[in-house]
């Protein structure tokens, strides 16, 4: 039912265009990055190691808005490599997150809204601490879907904030510790809660050259009050000259359900920006 409901939002996002123009305004904007590092010694007395290093990001925005309803979709696309001498090619980027949400304008303070994410990566990744190395997640393994609906408010132009009741869907194939329940003799693929959810968006841009996203994410599941699950990303961009930028990026996870760790992830670089 819920898969049902995702891809009837996406459906309804995409045909939204046949609307008539002199009712509705479409605003969009793309913001792709690539960054590119290299080191080589040959004979270096004071030594070092060669190492190759690429990531790629891609950004976009597709806003459908009328008097009436606002229906926005986020799409964030994430790929990195780092190959070293003596440890081969390990993934150092990986993300495919795609969000969107429908709010009807019924007052200024508090408005309903629906909405749906979806979450998972491109390639393999593995666990580098074992010997050989162990697959860990795959394309699509997981794939994580948050449905939600519920109320929220704008209080700034930059500033988004929404409260709703949600169901969270896990979905695994081989790598079924993200949706196994240890506490069963059966191995499940699936894995649903439902819950609060509480998102902040912030979209933020300064003085023309420095940009701030930040998503902060967080579901309470109803089966366990005491726990919360976190989910905060955060991208700042700054335009050096022209089309160079620098990139920053921040993410911080905590989900017990997979690692009773905090998990967090920094990424920085400077490359080419269009």
């Amino acid at each position: 039912m819920f898969r049902v409901l995702f891809l009837l939002l996406m459906a309804v996002s995409l045909n939204a265009a046949d609307a008539p123009v002199d009712t509705v305004s479409w605003t969009h904007e793309a913001n792709c990055t690539a960054s590119f590092s290299q080191n080589s010694f040959t004979n270096w007395a004071q030594g070092g190691t060669n190492q190759l290093s690429w990531f790629a990001t891609g950004n976009g925005k597709l806003v459908r808005e009328s008097e009436n309803s606002k229906w926005k979709t986020n799409l964030k696309l994430e790929l990195g490599q780092v190959k070293q001498e003596g440890q081969g090619t390990r993934k150092s980027l990986d993300q495919i997150f795609i969000e969107t949400v429908y709010t009807r304008k019924d007052s200024e303070q508090f408005n309903p809204y629906i909405a749906s994410t979806l979450k998972t990566q491109f390639v393999t990744g593995y666990n580098y601490d074992t010997e050989p190395n162990s697959p860990v997640s795959a394309f699509s393994d997981p794939l994580i879907l948050t449905q939600s609906f519920g109320g929220g408010m704008k209080p700034y132009s930059w500033l988004e904030s929404r409260l709703g009741l949600a169901a969270k869907e896990t979905f695994a194939n081989d790598y079924t510790d993200w949706t196994d329940d240890s506490s069963t003799s059966e191995i499940e693929k699936s894995r649903l809660e439902g819950g609060i959810e509480i998102i902040n968006s912030a979209d933020l841009k300064l003085n023309g050259h420095v940009s701030l996203k930040s998503r902060l994410a967080l579901f309470c599941g109803f089966e366990n009050m005491g726990k919360l699950d976190v989910d905060w990303a955060n991208d700042i961009n700054v335009k050096l000259y022209k089309m160079i930028n620098m990139t920053f990026k921040l993410q911080l996870i905590y989900d017990e359900d997979v690692l009773a760790k905090t998990q967090l992830m920094q990424v920085f670089g400077v490359g080419v920006s269009y």
